[in-house]
């Protein structure tokens, strides 16, 4: 974490998210010039903007913050058990040293970055993830009803009665499109 200043850009728009477990945090870093772009659509504009290189002010960050919540709720609608993530809105950041506040500096943050393209234009965005958040959540074992060795001849002679069954998984890599028609049909009082 204490390393993210020299990966992150001085100004940016970092989205941090909430996740429901514990009191971890996402951020996700969004190019200003996507921001920009996106707020210009979403006031009405032509989207021949003027990219801003400065902190967001607090009207651009709820015009910006309702296609953060379209892709929240996009992301929560693709899973619906297991360990899930609460994701909500937390708050938007611009400087990188805000970010580092959100994990102590022994923590370790995984980074994804994906290129984006807004119409003609193409900007990146990166997610960061604690690893903690990764480890003691994703990736830990699924606690079973039962863990005392006493209660395994049980529950042996119980599953004896399913026989065979058949078990269906299914895996799915999903791919969210918003594109500018996504934002040219939004309507007076969408935001």
């Amino acid at each position: 974490a204490e390393r993210l200043g020299q990966v992150l850009p001085e100004i940016g728009c970092f989205v941090v998210l909430n996740t429901g477990i514990k009191e971890q945090k996402i951020v996700v870093d969004v190019d200003l010039n996507l921001v920009s772009l996106a707020i210009d659509r979403l006031l009405g504009g032509t989207g021949l903007h003027q990219t801003v290189f400065r902190p967001l002010t607090d009207i651009e960050q709820g015009v910006i913050s309702y296609p953060v919540l379209k892709v929240i709720q996009h992301f929560s609608q693709g899973y619906q058990n297991g360990r899930e993530l609460a994701l909500s809105l937390d708050r938007f950041a611009s400087k990188p040293q805000a970010i580092q506040l959100l994990w102590p500096n022994n923590v370790d943050v995984m980074t994804f970055s994906f290129r984006v393209t807004l119409g003609r234009l193409v900007g990146h965005t990166r997610i960061l993830l604690p690893t903690p958040l990764l480890t003691e959540s994703f990736f830990a074992s699924v606690p079973q009803s039962s863990q005392r060795e006493s209660d395994w001849p049980s529950l042996r002679k119980n599953l004896q009665v399913f026989d065979h069954l058949s078990v269906s998984v299914r895996f799915e890599a999903a791919e969210i499109h918003l594109g500018l028609e996504d934002l040219e049909s939004l309507e007076i009082g969408d935001i």
